[in-house]
């Protein structure tokens, strides 16, 4: 075959393949790939960066395979390489771009790891115990004991405590490490594979012994991330990277997370932090108050621990209120004060919630019939209480999204998805829509 030749038959494959896969696939691994050349029945397929001819090469090659050698009527192999800067072919989008902007660094190396939080300075109690030494052991010997190491808990409890300190002790060992939000994961891909840099993206991951990955419930619902996520786990743990990531909720319960995913993060060691009890909130009341150099009233501290507080952010939140009221107001710090000062940051025991209870709460709250929320009516404020809904279906129950979609009007997994993702996106952008979702969630 000619090149010409060659160009036609990739372009009838594209073809063909765009209906039998989901349009973020085709576009996100095959859009800018072009037909090369054909020689000793091999056809040559140029592609922008290596992290594409490595996704057609390891995971899509049965069924592009299967296509082509339809389409031509003979046996072909298939070759995917990258377009280079002496390539004769005209470059794609993305190959354009990496010339346009080979002088910004479209990967951010790291996060500033924070200094406050090493190991020295988490107070270890009963409730924490195992995530501490699981942590410990992993920054002193990083890709040999436990790997991955999955750290899960309620918001506020210490997850992101100790992925700084398994960071700081590491690079004080002259270990490297990279601290990621699974956000900012997402965000350094989908810039990568715009600007035709995942090569760099994947080097800059390498370089590093320690990869940290912060809140990784975010990538639910993710597609494509979750499946860049998938191969490059496997990469990093076949160089015997040391990988730990922390959740806000079990492995078992990131549902909307892919099977072999979870099978990945199961694979390792899985550890929680539970709320503190009593001993540790005192410990920590007093770790926080030495720092201070400030002197409270130790049945002030007392009263401190034995209450409800729904997470350790809000004991130190109570604790600086407390400091600051007695700096200022220059009097002494009662009982009585310390109770009224704290109460906002206590809480009764979490309530457990039915779907049927959720819709009631948001049609109450919104001021909206139960009925619309569940209908197809798409009136804003309809449409508001719905992704409202969805959300605290998602957090507050174990339901899925086929499950939930079920539970308002037979609305599909995907829609159930793209309308939770919306929700987690108006919440970083819209700060009265998270105080709804936040004052919901804890209702």
């Amino acid at each position: 075959m000619t090149d010409l030749t060659a160009k036609n038959i990739w372009q009838t494959v594209l073809g063909d393949l765009q209906i039998q896969i989901t349009r973020p696939t085709y576009e996100t691994w095959l859009k800018d790939t072009i037909g090369l050349e054909s020689k000793d029945n091999t056809l040559t397929v140029g592609t922008p960066n290596i992290f594409v001819a490595e996704m057609l090469q390891n995971r899509m090659y049965p069924l592009i395979s299967e296509t082509t050698q339809r389409i031509a009527s003979t046996n072909i192999d298939l070759k995917f390489v990258v377009v280079g800067k002496n390539s004769t072919t005209k470059p794609s989008r993305q190959a354009k771009n990496i010339k346009k902007e080979n002088k910004e660094n479209v990967f951010t190396p790291l996060l500033p790891l924070n200094d406050r939080y090493t190991f020295s300075s988490f107070v270890v109690g009963e409730s924490n115990e195992l995530a501490y030494h699981a942590a410990l052991a992993v920054s002193e010997n990083p890709g040999v004991l436990y790997n991955p190491l999955f750290i899960y808990s309620e918001v506020g409890l210490g997850k992101t405590h100790l992925l700084h300190s398994i960071g700081t002790a590491s690079n004080i060992k002259k270990a490297s490490s990279l601290y990621l939000t699974s956000e900012e994961y997402t965000n350094q891909f989908i810039s990568s594979i715009k600007n035709g840099k995942t090569s760099e993206f994947r080097d800059n991951l390498r370089k590093s012994d320690v990869i940290l990955i912060d809140d990784i419930q975010f990538l639910i619902g993710k597609e494509q991330t979750q499946e860049a996520f998938f191969h490059m786990f496997n990469y990093l743990h076949l160089l015997n990277k040391q990988i730990v990531i922390a959740s806000d909720r079990p492995v078992s319960e990131l549902h909307q997370l892919e099977k072999r995913i979870q099978s990945r993060l199961k694979s390792g060691l899985i550890v929680d932090i539970k709320k503190p009890e009593l001993e540790t909130k005192a410990a920590i009341l007093s770790s926080k108050l030495e720092a201070t150099g400030f002197y409270i009233n130790p049945s002030i501290i007392s009263f401190l621990a034995e209450q409800k507080f729904k997470s350790i952010r809000d004991i130190e939140g109570a604790l600086t209120r407390l400091t600051a009221y007695a700096k200022i107001s220059k009097k002494e710090l009662t009982l009585d004060k310390a109770r009224d000062l704290s109460s906002e940051f206590t809480s009764q025991t979490k309530k457990i919630f039915s779907a049927e209870d959720i819709l009631s709460l948001v049609a109450k709250h919104l001021k909206i019939d139960e009925s619309e929320i569940e209908s197809t009516n798409r009136a804003k404020s309809i449409a508001l209480g719905r992704m409202i809904t969805i959300h605290l279906l998602s957090e507050k129950t174990n339901l899925g999204p086929t499950d939930i979609g079920r539970k308002l009007g037979g609305r599909s997994h995907s829609t159930v998805i793209k309308i939770l993702n919306n929700s987690i996106k108006k919440m970083q952008e819209d700060i009265n829509y998270n105080k709804t979702i936040s004052t919901l969630l804890s209702a």
